[in-house]
């Protein structure tokens, strides 16, 4: 029986891998790309996964990964990319915001390079629109223009994180 995954000791060296390139700070994702993370994903996307943000949180680093690996999930729920996305995460919610009332959210970076941001909300599919549907919430994708525009930096946080917040 053959298995696939992670085993510990490639694990273990990934872990040191992740490190030195968090510690190093630049570009993530072409730093990931070098080592391979596509291929360690489709191997083991749990454990990966898992690795990956135990040493993105050891390091204390900000970047879009989290977006990344969402917007991976989410992929078959969305129409094609005009180029990079973001996503909203909705604020003191568990639930997707209301279309009809002011989409607020937190951004995990500036909006520079960024083409599209996608928003959950919780919309009825034939209401929908400029929107795709993803098990129960509808996700709404945005010019990043228009969710620049009324963005502002979050206050008293590491406010070299780059977060923003839309209300």
């Amino acid at each position: 029986m053959t298995t696939s995954g992670l085993d510990d000791a490639t694990a273990e060296l990934l872990a040191g891998s992740l490190r030195e390139v968090l510690a190093e700070g630049g570009d993530l994702a072409a730093a990931l790309a070098e080592l391979g993370w596509a291929d360690v994903l489709a191997d083991d996307p749990a454990r990966a996964t898992t690795l990956l943000f135990a040493e993105h949180g050891r390091a204390l680093a900000h970047s879009r990964v989290l977006d990344d690996v969402l917007l991976a999930e989410l992929a078959g729920a969305l129409p094609a990319a005009t180029g990079p996305r973001a996503l909203l995460y909705p604020l003191h919610s568990d639930q997707p915001a209301d279309p009809r009332g002011p989409l607020t959210g937190l951004l995990l970076g500036g909006l520079d390079g960024i083409t599209e941001v996608v928003v959950p909300t919780a919309l009825d599919a034939a209401d929908a629109g400029d929107t795709a549907d993803a098990g129960g919430a509808t996700l709404r994708i945005l010019p990043a223009e228009l969710v620049a525009a009324a963005a502002q930096p979050v206050r008293g946080f590491d406010t070299a994180a780059g977060w923003l917040t839309r209300s």
